[in-house]
């Protein structure tokens, strides 16, 4: 499987008037086979975005014709993605004719890991030891974290994640042609399996195996799946933008029968609906109707960020309701202080322990009569 090409938007220097601005880039590709320790990984790709750009009088409206303009590069970081990974199966499949199937799970909290059916787990184990160092470095940075009285917060977690990844990270190697890195696998897969047989039997096994024909797509699934993606969506977010709709519809749409140049449509057909079933939060909007050259093919105005808008739906809305009336609420069940104690106590013992403030919190809640009924 090859890697995602890079890249790339290049651009002559910025000379652009007034106006708004109209979205898109030029881009190219090429293939990067100088991967650090993960030879068979797929090499996350560097972006970098230039947003000026050349309007001719053939490819634009008259009046934004003929000069330098700069385009809206907010959202050009989600919009120019590598490919998600239901149309490169969908692809793969095709091609390939492999089969995927999800890996068991060692955690609950995660997503399931997709792999192709019949690579033995040991070569997946063993073009995976960049993500094993740094899960290494990242538990250590997290215990010495503690050492200011909590766990990290999420957005820390993440910071911690980024720095074990800088400080595992090796150097590259020097470039290689495609024939050097494909023998450079070859014999990391023999020293593995222990053989070129036992390789080649590995391949013959997952390549050509066939795939059944899947779920035929109905408008009676396309409205299961839509309302399968919110549900899924708004059990792990109060909030979310399209690209949480779309990333959880191009989950669900693996079990479809479909070709893989259809796939976008199928997912854009999920998203659409589930939007329409979702709560707009948007505020940045006014009630100035914009002129039409300045609307986007979805008429909406080239001054609202496209895909910024915020939803959510009436049963956050209702959950978060009940829980704004109970919170005036007294007389709840109360629990006793030596209950407490012990509920904090197991937690420290399991590696949780909590600063006073939560500890102060925790304690009020559950011994006041502002308790949970």
């Amino acid at each position: 499987m090859p890697p995602f090409g890079m890249l790339w938007a290049s651009s002559r220097p910025r000379r652009c008037s007034p106006g708004p601005a109209p979205t898109g880039c030029n881009r190219s590709t090429s293939q990067d086979w100088s991967l650090r320790r993960s030879p068979i990984g797929i090499h996350a790709p560097g972006i970098p975005i230039s947003t000026p750009m050349w309007l001719s009088q053939t490819r634009s409206r008259r009046w934004m014709a003929g000069g330098w303009r700069s385009m809206d590069g907010c959202c050009s970081r989600l919009a120019s993605l590598p490919p998600r990974p239901t149309p490169l199966e969908r692809q793969l499949t095709e091609a390939l004719r492999v089969r995927f199937a999800e890996r068991p799970a060692t955690d609950a909290s995660k997503r399931p890991v997709r792999e192709i059916v019949g690579v033995d787990p040991q070569l997946n184990a063993r073009w995976s030891s960049r993500r094993v160092g740094i899960e290494a470095r990242r538990s250590v940075l997290a215990t010495d974290f503690r050492t200011h009285g909590r766990p990290p917060t999420p957005v820390e977690a993440i910071g911690l994640a980024q720095q074990a990844t800088l400080e595992t990270r090796d150097a590259k190697h020097e470039p290689r042609r495609f024939a050097e890195q494909r023998g450079t696998w070859h014999e990391q897969a023999v020293e593995v399996l222990g053989s070129s047989e036992a390789v080649n039997r590995m391949a013959n096994g997952a390549l050509f195996r066939g795939e059944p024909a899947g779920v035929r797509v109905t408008a009676r699934w396309v409205n299961e799946r839509t309302e399968v993606v919110l549900g899924q969506v708004q059990q792990r977010r109060a909030t979310w933008q399209t690209w949480h709709l779309r990333a959880e519809a191009q989950r669900r749409v693996r079990s479809a029968n479909v070709a893989a140049d259809r796939v976008g449509d199928l997912v854009q057909l999920i998203v659409d609906g589930a939007v329409d079933r979702s709560v707009s939060l948007a505020t940045d909007r006014d009630q100035i109707r914009a002129p039409t050259d300045l609307l986007r093919r979805d008429g909406s105005s080239v001054y609202h960020v496209a895909g910024s808008d915020l939803f959510t739906s009436e049963a956050v809305l209702d959950a978060e309701q009940r829980i704004v009336d109970a919170s005036g609420r007294t007389g709840g069940a109360r629990v006793g202080d030596d209950v407490v104690d012990l509920a904090l106590a197991e937690c420290g013992a399991h590696g949780t322990a909590s600063n006073p403030g939560q500890t102060a919190l925790v304690r009020q809640m559950a011994t006041t009569a502002y308790g949970s009924s």
